[in-house]
């Protein structure tokens, strides 16, 4: 079980594409962006293994709610005809087809499934330098409370999770595997703020802006791109704490350095 955190740090590049948008949104409209999960780094990221039933019964079961989710309203006799088609694809077994829907299905809910990420800590030189484009980018902290309370820690374990295939699922089945990943991650003290298919998927969450704590400059960030950061931060209704990220003089850790 990860620790309970007071803050949550959000890593990100301050340059001149989507990632200094995303900033923007954050700064003047209060707007987290959350994207899909084939969108992160990981290309493992959200894969799980399937536990089906098998059956031609097990199956058709899956193969019709999946038909109606994706053409919801269709008559019921073109809705059997749509299960016969899909069931006729060829497969030489029921297995096969089964996980054939399975990865395609997955694959829909990974596209649809929002996902902002957060660290539980900040002081980590490999978070700076893989989320932040090596120190020239930034680090916004938040408080915990409003959206933030629904952020979830991420769980390190070597096994993929499983996802009981016993129909097809609209996503709050698959949320364990959003949360969990290999061990070699676990550095990252990750934390994810998701949001379901059926609740919004990608796209933006508002949150209120006394919830942004501060915002950490990386070490190496030009001098030009703090000068536009301070411009944002001056139009933020509330005061919004500012440090630097500076390695120890003796160590090779970092610290955060207060700016006025």
């Amino acid at each position: 079980m990860a620790p309970e955190t007071s803050y949550l740090y959000h890593f990100t590049p301050f340059d001149d594409g989507p990632s200094r948008d995303a900033v923007e949104r954050i700064l003047l409209h209060h707007e987290l962006t959350l994207t899909a999960m084939p969108d992160l780094a990981d290309p493992l990221d959200a894969l799980a293994f399937a536990t089906f039933d098998p059956t031609e019964d097990g199956l058709r079961r899956i193969v019709r709610d999946l038909i109606e989710q994706s053409q919801p309203g269709l008559e019921p006799a073109r809705r059997a005809m749509e299960v016969a088609k899909v069931l006729k694809l060829g497969y030489t077994g029921n297995a096969e087809l089964a996980k054939a829907v399975f990865d395609r299905f997955t694959n829909d809910v990974r596209r649809q499934f929002g996902v902002f990420r957060f660290s539980a800590t900040a002081d980590h030189p490999l978070l700076w330098q893989h989320w932040a484009a090596g120190q020239t980018g930034i680090c916004l902290v938040f408080q915990k409370g409003d959206i933030f309370d629904q952020a979830k820690p991420v769980q390190y374990q070597p096994e993929r999770p499983a996802i009981p295939c016993q129909a097809a699922f609209t996503g709050e089945e698959a949320l364990n595997t959003f949360l969990t990943k290999g061990p070699d991650w676990a550095h990252e003290q990750e934390w994810r703020l998701c949001r379901l298919p059926g609740q919004g998927g990608p796209g933006g969450m508002t949150y209120e802006p006394g919830y942004l704590f501060g915002v950490i400059l990386g070490s190496a960030m030009p001098t030009g791109k703090r000068r536009e950061l301070q411009a944002l931060l001056a139009r933020q209704p509330f005061p919004v704490n500012v440090w630097r990220a500076t390695y120890e003089p003796a160590g090779f850790g970092l610290e955060m350095v207060p700016q006025t």
